[in-house]
């Protein structure tokens, strides 16, 4: 699982480069400290996702602005066929296997 929690985040920077505030490590840091395997989210909203995603703290969930949706369907475009990225609600984001 680590591997992909580490392509999610780096394409989480990639998509939503400047929307997240902060210098490059800031930027980093905000990914770091709002992303966890499912089994290792804290709020254990999609224990069953791979990768989820917490929208409270610097990423924007996009669920109720359209620019931020697209954002999250380029994200999930660039995951691939082998990933969904779905939101569970307006603050948490899972990324499945499908």
């Amino acid at each position: 699982m680590a591997v992909i929690l580490q392509r999610v985040r780096e394409t989480i920077l990639e998509v939503f480069g400047e929307s997240i505030e902060g210098n490059l490590d800031e930027r980093r840091s905000t990914i770091e400290r709002s992303t966890y395997t499912g089994k290792e989210d804290p709020g254990q909203w999609c224990p069953e996702a791979a990768v989820v995603i917490h929208c409270e703290d610097g990423i924007d969930s996009g669920y109720y602005e359209s620019f931020y949706m697209d954002k999250w369907f380029e994200v999930n475009d660039r995951l691939g066929d082998d990933y969904l990225v779905e939101h569970y609600n307006a603050a948490v984001i899972g990324v499945y296997e499908q």
